[in-house]
């Protein structure tokens, strides 16, 4: 897999376990990359990875719920019978698009924003570029790269989260921090994906 930098490949292995389920080289109908579940064993939500550690020492978030909050966004079925957040993923007018390179998302991501459309949910915790393009310095680029697209998101679940003093309300905002209503059903969406990261926490 192409990553770009060596740093990236690094950052990739710990932030995911496996690669796409074989098959995935197909678009749904709905414009998502497809992907073709392992027969047997329903795939188990993985166990977080150290970088959702790291992330949430040095942002002072909790790791559990910044990565529920990746597996609400990207989370992948993998070859390995685990579901994990899913790094070159985007979101552009309510349909997801898996790939399977960092140059493909970028390349993806740039024609969109070239034509115009800057509401594009970028990488593995769908930060919004129209948004939070300057938690990149403008660069979509820096955008796809996991480690700081999921660095971003730490930094905007802190700030709601120094306004509310509760983490579920910070989470519900992360995804709507205007419509009450939106951020309470995608605050159940993450607590679904909690309750899931705990048994693997058990």
């Amino acid at each position: 897999m192409r990553i770009g930098t060596i740093s990236a490949a690094v950052i990739l292995a710990i932030l995911t376990f496996a690669s796409p389920s074989q098959g995935s080289a197909s678009t749904d109908a709905r414009g998502r990359h497809a992907t073709k579940q392992v027969k047997g064993a329903k795939p188990q939500v993985a166990p977080i990875p150290p970088a959702y550690y790291e992330v949430a020492m040095i942002k002072r978030v909790p790791a559990d719920l910044l990565y529920s909050i990746s597996l609400a966004e990207s989370k992948l079925p993998t070859n390995k019978g685990r579901i994990v957040p899913w790094p070159w993923t985007a979101n552009f007018k309510g349909k997801g698009y898996r790939f399977k390179t960092r140059v493909a998302l970028y390349q993806f991501c740039k024609r969109l924003i070239d034509q115009g459309h800057r509401s594009v949910d970028i990488g593995i915790a769908q930060v919004n570029w129209r948004w939070h393009s300057g938690r990149f310095g403008g660069d979509l680029w820096a955008a796809t790269d996991p480690w700081t697209n999921l660095n971003a998101a730490a930094d905007y679940l802190s700030e709601h989260y120094q306004k509310s003093r509760n983490w579920w309300q910070a989470a519900g905002q992360y995804h709507n921090p205007t419509d009450v209503a939106k951020a309470a059903a995608y605050r159940k969406s993450v607590y679904k994906q909690w309750q899931y990261v705990k048994q693997t926490m058990q």
